[in-house]
């Protein structure tokens, strides 16, 4: 999913009723098959595998371009 396409749907979001988002980022294994089957959306940073405390870092950048974004603000250029 591209910047542009995140920032799109967060921004549908609300329109569909939905106060509330909960990211997981997995631990070392993955996530169980229980959590998965309870997602909505899965979301791949990258096909390269992150340390996990990284890939947090990597998430809340990326929630913040997309704001930037949604706002037309040029962070993401």
């Amino acid at each position: 999913m591209s910047s542009e396409e995140l920032s799109r749907r967060i921004e549908r979001l609300p329109h569909q009723g939905i106060a509330r988002v909960t990211f997981v980022v997995a631990g070392t294994y993955g996530a169980s098959e229980a959590l998965l089957a309870r997602a909505d959306v899965r979301w791949s940073l990258s096909p390269l595998t992150f340390l996990h405390e990284w890939a947090r870092v990597l998430v809340v950048e990326q929630v913040y371009r997309a704001a930037k974004i949604a706002r037309d603000e040029p962070y993401h250029h």
